[in-house]
């Protein structure tokens, strides 16, 4: 089996062999319904924004050696701390849908398949 994912879909390549006689023509056809499950739990978008503030005020303490990060307590940081998201700015943001909600969806898949076999009198053949 040659799997190409792009435009060129899948080339099966068998041993099966027309049988002499008659004419055969078969078709097969499947439906399915997909849908993702137990999905990891992701933040939303005001989460998302806190939890950002959290992570780049520890990172100012430790750029300035203020808090668990000072060798010298008490000494002053050589800037201010600034948020990157006020409050105003988490309060009035929209609620968006988490990265996967927003990608994902449920999905039906649908396959046909048809093949034709039979023999002459010296060739055999199946198409599939």
């Amino acid at each position: 089996m040659y799997d190409a994912r792009a435009a060129g879909g899948v080339v099966l390549i068998t041993t099966k062999r027309g049988k002499s006689g008659k004419l055969t023509i078969q078709y097969d056809m499947s439906n399915a319904f997909q849908e993702s499950i137990d999905w990891y739990t992701l933040m939303d978008t005001k989460d998302y924004m806190l939890q950002r503030n959290k992570i780049l005020y520890q990172k100012w303490m430790y750029d300035n050696r203020q808090g668990i990060y000072s060798t010298v307590p008490g000494k002053p940081a050589n800037t201010k701390y600034i948020p990157k998201y006020t409050d105003d700015q988490i309060n009035q943001q929209t609620m968006m849908p988490n990265a996967i909600d927003a990608i994902m969806r449920k999905g039906f898949t649908e396959q046909h398949n048809i093949s034709v076999a039979g023999a002459t009198y010296k060739t055999k053949y199946l198409v599939s």
